[in-house]
């Protein structure tokens, strides 16, 4: 018994299909291109503000400046200090590797030198202030807590300092 065939489409229906699909498979590629020209992709906030300057502050003065690793895979360890006895003030946050350092050359805090040292590198020392790494913009806002703002340009080691100026009459 003979086979029956369904209908064949004919050349104009396969020109259409084609050119239908290419159309969308265009559109697609230039939105992938337009969307990523330029941007980055940065997961999770941008800054960090869930400590209280007053506490951190005395922690630190007892214990030495805090060690963050970064949540988002490793690869942003970030240390914060205090200078000073105003806990309002002389805030600084900086990455805990030099620029260009490997995964586990971080720096420790040396309470008898009063410095960082590289692990990798122990010639390689840094002041309390972080002088000389990747520094992040610290601010407390008005109720007294700390933020660390994240939105810097990775080759930035600038130094952020704030000061505060009381003028009496």
């Amino acid at each position: 018994m003979p086979i029956g065939r369904g209908p064949r489409p004919g050349a104009r229906s396969l020109l259409v299909l084609g050119g239908t699909i290419l159309a969308i498979s265009l559109v697609l590629v230039f939105m992938v291109v337009y969307l990523a020209d330029g941007s980055k992709v940065r997961l999770g906030k941008n800054q960090f503000d869930d400590l209280s300057a007053e506490r951190t502050a005395t922690r630190i003065r007892n214990d030495g400046p805090i060690q963050f690793p970064d949540v988002s895979g490793g690869t942003r360890v970030v240390v914060l200090s205090h200078l000073g006895e105003d806990p309002l003030a002389k805030w600084f946050a900086f990455d805990a590797r030099a620029a260009g350092a490997r995964r586990e050359c971080v720096v420790d805090w040396i309470p008898a030198r009063q410095l960082f040292v590289d692990r990798c590198d122990p010639n390689r020392t840094f002041p309390l202030d972080g002088t000389g790494l990747r520094q992040y913009a610290v601010r407390v806002d008005e109720n007294k807590r700390l933020v660390i703002d994240f939105n810097v340009d990775p080759l930035t080691t600038t130094t952020v300092v704030v000061t505060t100026t009381t003028i009496r009459k």
